[in-house]
Formats: C-alpha cells, sequence, structure tokens
C-alpha cells in the first residue's frame, strides 16, 4: 500500500500490450490492492498517454470485484485513438482514487 490518505488505494500495475489482430489492442495489468484498503468493486480506466505520462483520451475500463482482487487481469480495446503510451487509475467504489500507473509504451 501507499499510505495516502486514499485508504492506501495502489495504482494499476500495467504489465502488457499486445495486438492480437488488426485493430486491436490487449492490456495485461494487476491492482495489489487489498479488500482492506478499499471498498469494491475497483474500477480501472485505461488511458491513451502523452510522453510525460498525461492521461489524454480514455480507451477503456475494467471493473475488478473482491473475489478477483490481486489477479493479474487483461482487457482487448479497440481504440478509436493511435495509442503510443498507456496509463491507468484505479477508483474504488467509495471514490478513493489512486496516483495514475506508471507509462506502458
Amino acid at each position: 500500500p501507499d499510505g495516502a490518505t486514499n485508504r492506501s488505494q495502489n495504482w494499476p500495475a500495467l504489465l502488457s500490450a499486445t495486438r492480437p489482430q488488426m485493430g486491436e489492442l490487449q492490456i495485461s495489468f494487476r491492482v495489489d490492492t487489498a479488500v482492506a484498503n478499499a471498498t469494491y468493486p475497483l474500477r480501472v480506466e485505461l488511458y491513451a498517454a502523452d510522453s510525460a505520462g498525461s492521461p489524454v483520451t480514455l480507451i477503456g475500463t475494467s471493473t475488478i470485484a473482491a473475489a478477483d482482487a490481486q489477479t493479474n487481469r487483461s482487457i482487448t480495446l479497440t481504440p478509436s485513438v493511435g495509442v503510443g503510451f498507456i496509463t491507468a487509475i484505479a477508483t474504488d467504489a467509495d471514490g478513493n482514487s489512486s496516483e495514475y500507473s506508471d507509462l506502458l509504451d
């Protein structure tokens, strides 16, 4: 946990991004937030980002139930914008948000 005022809500760790088919983007990630440190479900928002890490365009969302806490997840998207860098943020059901994740390119 990060020890912040957001109940130690951890940011999503972006593990990989692949292109399984033309136009698709598959992103693997994990949110290491313990059930005691968040009110589940968590909403993970994935963004196309600039090279400085600032989110530019929302490209997809995923929901994590308490039963799936701290597991690797994967989402396949069809972004309507070009994606060079990806960042993400996790928000719990009470509105506690993490910091943005490290960039994935």
